[in-house]
């Protein structure tokens, strides 16, 4: 399984957010919504680094499960409810823990 290296970063070739370096697709700077929209997780081929999944989507996912609607586990739910994409989803939910003392989330 291809990683990101979560050492260099940059500005994303296709939006020029900052991004981290993607050495799976020929060396591109890619952000964590292009890498998402732009189908380098279909097939999931890279896994992305957990530092980069924004504090909006992790906001987004957490919103959700506040709210008590639906169960996380149905993930084309929460991707309706929070409008992130189901391995956004997924790699959320790999990393909650760290993702939630990242941003400081109190249960």
């Amino acid at each position: 399984m291809k990683t990101l290296n979560e050492s260099k970063t940059g500005n994303c070739k296709i939006c020029g957010k900052k991004a981290l370096l993607d050495k799976g697709y020929g060396h591109k700077w890619v952000c964590e919504k292009c890498y998402y929209n732009e189908g380098y997780n279909s097939p999931p081929i890279i896994t992305p680094p957990k530092d980069m999944i924004s504090h909006e989507s992790f906001k987004a996912y957490e919103k959700v499960r506040k709210s008590g609607v639906t169960n996380m586990f149905d993930l084309s739910m929460v991707g309706v409810l929070s409008g992130l994409q189901r391995e956004l989803i997924k790699d959320i939910m790999k990393n909650y823990d760290y993702l939630a003392t990242k941003y400081k989330v109190v249960a």
